[in-house]
C-alpha cells in the first residue's frame, strides 16, 4: 500500500483509497469474497469424493476380512 512520507497511517490510507478509485477496491473485495466461496464449494466436492472412495475401500476391506 501507498504510504506517503510524514502523513499518519489513516490519512495514507485515505489517500490511496481515492487515488485507486474506492469503488475498484470495494468491487475487489466483492470478487475475492466470492472467490473464495468458489473454493470452498471446490474443497467440498473434493472432500465429498474422496470420503466415498474411503467408505468404498472400507467396504472392500471388511468383505475381505470376515472376522
Amino acid at each position: 500500500m501507498f504510504m506517503p512520507i510524514g502523513l499518519p497511517w489513516a490519512a495514507a490510507w485515505r489517500a490511496s483509497f481515492q487515488l485507486a478509485g474506492g469503488a475498484q477496491l470495494v468491487a475487489d473485495g466483492a470478487v475475492r469474497r466470492e472467490r473464495h466461496a468458489l473454493a470452498l464449494r471446490a474443497a467440498q466436492r473434493r472432500d465429498k469424493v474422496q470420503q466415498s472412495d474411503k467408505n468404498r475401500e472400507q467396504r472392500e476391506y471388511e468383505l475381505n476380512h470376515d472376522d
